[in-house]
């Protein structure tokens, strides 16, 4: 009796081959997914920071939740499908996760530095409004000794500067330049402390109704926000 050869065992190695293949070839394709994704969501993390608006801060949060969700598909499809075909059946996870991370951790310090480098770029604008103030020429309303208050003035504000706001203390005075975000309830920008001790700077943030952060940029400015990471 002939017996016909029949290949059973390389027609199961080839198909074993072809589940490596598609496996890789999808690892592949999440890993590059993964990276735009990332790469776009943290670049929105960055620009939200550095200049507050309301759709970029929406699409940033919008990103994030993209990569949470990414990561648990890609970690689930790892674990299920890939896991026993490929040895990097963890890395589209791992980047989803890495850069959900830097878009918290390291886009906020980041942005801290850019925003205070464009700031001095721009701090002769913010400096012309301080030296009026020291000189009295700008226009204060009369409480201003008790609460910050809007300066009149006609002349250009500063670059990306919604209201100029002035206290005058005891021993100086407080500027406080707001900037032009449409985020609703947010507000933050730079702030000159012309007073002689951090007194009146305090009780000018306490008495605007709400829990500020300050940070030290140079001399006598200081970053304010009432959000941390800003």
């Amino acid at each position: 009796m002939r017996l016909t050869p029949y290949p059973y065992g390389s027609r199961g190695a080839a198909a074993s081959c072809q589940m490596i293949a598609l496996a890789n070839i999808a690892v592949r394709n999440a890993t590059r997914v993964a990276w735009c994704v990332g790469l776009v969501d943290f670049c929105f993390s960055l620009l939200a920071r550095i200049r507050p608006e309301a759709l970029v801060l929406l699409l940033a949060v919008l990103g994030q939740y993209v990569l949470q969700i990414g990561f648990l598909v890609a970690l689930g499809l790892g674990l299920i499908k890939w896991g026993n075909r490929t040895r990097s059946w963890l890395i589209p996870a791992s980047i989803c996760a890495a850069f959900a991370t830097a878009s918290f951790f390291a886009a906020a310090p980041l942005a801290r530095m850019i925003s205070d480098w464009e700031f001095r770029l721009h701090v002769d604008e913010y400096q012309g409004f301080v030296d009026r103030a020291q000189s009295g020429s700008l226009s204060c309303p009369s409480d201003c000794r008790t609460l910050m208050m809007p300066v009149k003035t006609q002349s250009q504000l500063p670059t990306r500067t919604a209201e100029v706001l002035l206290r005058q203390c005891d021993q100086g005075f407080v500027m406080a330049f707001l900037g032009d975000s449409d985020v609703p309830l947010f507000h933050a920008g730079y702030m000159f402390r012309g007073a002689a001790d951090l007194a009146c700077m305090s009780d000018s943030m306490r008495a605007a109704g709400a829990r500020y952060y300050l940070r030290h940029v140079s001399g006598h400015w200081y970053r304010f926000s009432d959000r941390p990471g800003f």
